[in-house]
């Protein structure tokens, strides 16, 4: 039941972070590829940061936090992609960017808190 509650507050915080990161991305007008380099790391950090930090508190669900806290951003990159068409790969660039990285991050989380949960290995026999 925990788990189901931070399953819809990931979704909750998704919304605010994906409008300010992913659709002001996508809807500004950059005049090329090198100007779209702050937005990309900013977008990897930050979702990031929030797939780690579900992913470390609720180990079970794993990368699956990924898909919780980025389905906002991919719901508002679809609905702004159907009267947008003329950008439609840097579109789904931006769709799939936040959900790699808060997944990759998510899974690292899952990683690290078995690890810290499991016996250290001494070396010693």
């Amino acid at each position: 039941m925990r788990e189901t509650i931070f399953k819809i507050v990931a979704f909750l915080i998704g919304a605010p972070v994906a409008f300010f990161t992913v659709f002001v991305s996508i809807f500004a007008d950059a005049g090329g590829l090198e100007d779209y380099i702050p937005s990309v790391i900013i977008i990897v950090i930050v979702y990031g940061l929030l797939g780690f930090i579900f992913a470390y508190n609720f180990p079970k669900s794993s990368w699956m936090w990924g898909v919780w806290i980025t389905l906002p951003a991919i719901i508002i990159v679809v609905l702004y992609s159907i009267k947008e068409t003329t950008r439609l790969p840097l579109h789904a660039f931006f769709a799939m960017l936040p959900l790699l990285a808060s997944s990759l991050a998510a899974y690292q989380a899952t990683l690290m808190k078995q690890r810290k949960g499991s016996p250290q290995k001494t070396g010693a026999k």
